[in-house]
């Protein structure tokens, strides 16, 4: 067998199917179903077009989660391309920077960090937060076993729900959640430094600095999924598995 035949064989073609649709929807697609729905003045097509369409602050639609899909599917890849490297982590500490570095560094230069313009630049972005998942979410992979997993988890999501809950942005009250009284927005106009963009809700950045925490707990999301697919597990049990886990999931 050739390497190259190895190495395809070697490919989860359930993961990359998963992050073509991803990509699909990400190059664009919402633009042509939206055009097509828009032919239709009946209720449900109606209905289908406010998914393609970012919420104003609270809930979600289905275009929501195209962004946080990627970084689970970012999760998905850690435990087949990292295993390896549990018996010896030190070597792989080296690409894992890289990885995060550059990604960080792909992300200011589409903000255009080439200007110069310190004042003017947007610090954070989707590559930056993908670039910060991945790299804390392979470090923990890497330190901890599954059970230790659902423990960082847990603590991620309860300690980001703690710090929104109960310590209020100076001026506000504790547990505002509104797009002006948030903490997370608070930390961004305070301590972000260049400029927070209206199109990214004005008072703090869409992919801020303290709202990277949850983040990462989807990315870590994806690592359980990919642990599940390592798994002995039949195919079909992996397929009903992961569909409870996501309707358990959708329900919280």
């Amino acid at each position: 067998m050739s390497s190259a035949t190895q190495s395809a064989s070697q490919r989860i073609l359930a993961i990359d199917a998963l992050r073509g649709f991803d990509m699909f929807w990400i190059i664009g697609a919402d633009s042509l179903f939206v055009s097509a729905l828009g032919i239709s003045s009946a209720p449900l097509a109606k209905s289908l077009e406010s998914q393609l369409e970012h919420v104003p602050w609270e809930g979600f639609a289905f275009y929501d989660l195209i962004f946080p899909l990627f970084l689970f599917i970012v999760g998905c890849a850690i435990p087949f391309s990292l295993e390896k490297y549990r018996a010896n982590p030190n070597d792989v500490w080296g690409r894992i920077a890289r990885r995060t570095l550059l990604l960080i560094a792909m992300g200011l230069i589409y903000n255009r960090i080439q200007d110069f313009q310190w004042n003017e630049l947007r610090w954070m972005g989707v590559l930056q937060r993908i670039g910060i998942c991945y790299g804390v979410a392979a470090v923990l992979f890497l330190q901890l076993r599954p059970r230790g997993l659902a423990i960082a988890f847990a603590a991620i999501l309860l300690g980001y729900w703690g710090l929104l809950s109960w310590v209020p942005a100076p001026g506000f009250t504790a547990g505002d959640l509104s797009p002006e009284g948030n903490l997370s927005g608070y930390f961004d106009r305070t301590l972000l430094p260049g400029k927070i963009l209206k199109q990214y809700y004005g008072f703090g950045d869409n992919e801020g600095s303290l709202s990277t925490i949850p983040a990462i707990a989807t990315a870590l999301l994806g690592v359980f999924a990919g642990l599940w697919l390592q798994s002995s597990k039949g195919p079909w049990q992996k397929v009903a598995g992961l569909a409870v886990a996501g309707v358990a999931c959708l329900g919280l």
